[in-house]
């Protein structure tokens, strides 16, 4: 993905020299995006089927499932929020896939913190909006290399 970044940048060179490292990218079967693969009926009922000749089984396996490959049942994690949480980034693949936890946190807090100009010049200043700090995750993710889709939700808590 070196190739897709902006690494002109030095903000997006740190990071570079940071995360570049060899990743394993799962992928069931080796075809097969897991979020991708939930509704994909070639991989549902598997354990009904015979022998499967198309899979790289290890030596001596009996060449069938025992139940499907993939379960549609959701990693929920519940988290009570606390009075001092600031924010949550609710975001698809395409953000962590090039950013870990600390630096989109790092990230929200310098932008939050930020001050911008008024689009209209006067010199006021003011706070980027949620919407905008979730939009420039998204293109750091892009200058980033990202090749995936890139959703991202900003949640701002005010206690």
């Amino acid at each position: 993905q070196l190739h897709r970044m902006d690494l002109e940048d030095p903000d997006i060179a740190n990071v570079v020299e940071d995360v570049v490292q060899w990743v394993t990218i799962t992928r069931v079967c080796g075809e097969l995006a897991v979020s991708r693969s939930l509704g994909d009926p070639d991989f549902k009922d598997m354990a009904s089927q015979p022998e499967c000749p198309f899979f790289a089984f290890p030596e001596g396996h009996d060449r069938t499932f025992s139940t499907d490959l993939l379960l549609a049942t959701p990693e929920v994690q519940r988290v009570e929020l606390r009075e001092g949480d600031e924010f949550v980034v609710l975001a698809s693949d395409g953000l962590w896939d090039v950013l870990n936890i600390a630096q989109v946190v790092q990230t929200v807090k310098k932008m939050r913190n930020a001050n911008a100009a008024a689009d209209d010049g006067s010199g006021v200043e003011r706070v980027m909006t949620c919407d905008e700090i979730a939009n420039e995750l998204c293109r750091l993710a892009l200058r980033l290399g990202s090749a995936d889709n890139i959703t991202v939700i900003l949640v701002v808590f005010q206690w």
